[in-house]
């Protein structure tokens, strides 16, 4: 038996249904032509156009949080020096050891964009003189690389060698005293500029007392 046909406006039904599956198809075609255009249209928007932003200097607070250095003093004593150097460095155990002409050594560090290292020595001289220090006297002659220079702090005053060719800070500060000289340096790059580091060296060398 045959399937009866309806007829709307003279077309059969059949073929109206087959229109509308042809024109939505279409339609769903281009939607998701006009989506992937605009998609991609505001990527190449985003990755064309020029960036804004606001560039601000960090606070103190801020600065803090990245660097939290801690000053606070801790003192240190033997038979011949006491000074005091920054709660925040730590201590090398292995080398607080000495050996002749070394009487006395000290070293800390601190981990930062290159990590610091101070070292405290003190060393027992041939004569009485900085130059007989082979530290002092190998800097001395070599004044393309190692600028001196007389520093004064709290009544004490000391020969120091800046290294020139150091990125950073790197300084060597040389005290002289009975035959003996107390050799204070610390080097290292600090991510806030030599600020603390310069801070850290003038600590020691305002503490640093021959006893």
């Amino acid at each position: 038996m045959s399937k009866p046909i309806t007829y709307i406006d003279g077309l059969a039904t059949s073929s109206l249904k087959k229109q509308h599956k042809k024109r939505n198809r279409i339609l769903s075609l281009i939607v998701i032509v006009i989506l992937i255009g605009g998609g991609v249209y505001y990527i190449m928007s985003l990755l064309n156009g020029s960036a804004k932003g606001v560039v601000t200097n960090p606070t103190k607070a801020q600065q803090n949080a990245g660097l939290s250095f801690d000053f606070t003093p801790v003192s240190v004593e033997n038979v011949y020096v006491s000074f005091t150097y920054p709660r925040a460095m730590s201590v090398y155990t292995a080398v607080q050891k000495q050996s002749y002409p070394t009487l006395a050594a000290y070293e800390y560090s601190y981990k930062d964009i290159r990590t610091w290292l101070m070292t405290v020595s003190v060393n027992q001289l041939l004569s009485n003189s900085l130059q007989a220090d082979s530290s002092y006297n190998f800097r001395l002659l070599n004044p393309n690389i190692y600028q001196h220079s007389t520093v004064t702090i709290n009544n004490k005053t000391y020969q120091v060698m800046t290294d020139t060719t150091f990125t950073g800070f790197n300084e060597v500060a040389f005290s002289l005293h009975d035959g003996m000289s107390g050799d204070i340096s610390l080097l290292g790059n600090d991510s806030l500029g030599t600020t603390y580091l310069q801070k850290t060296f003038n600590m020691v060398l305002a503490s640093f007392t021959w006893r």
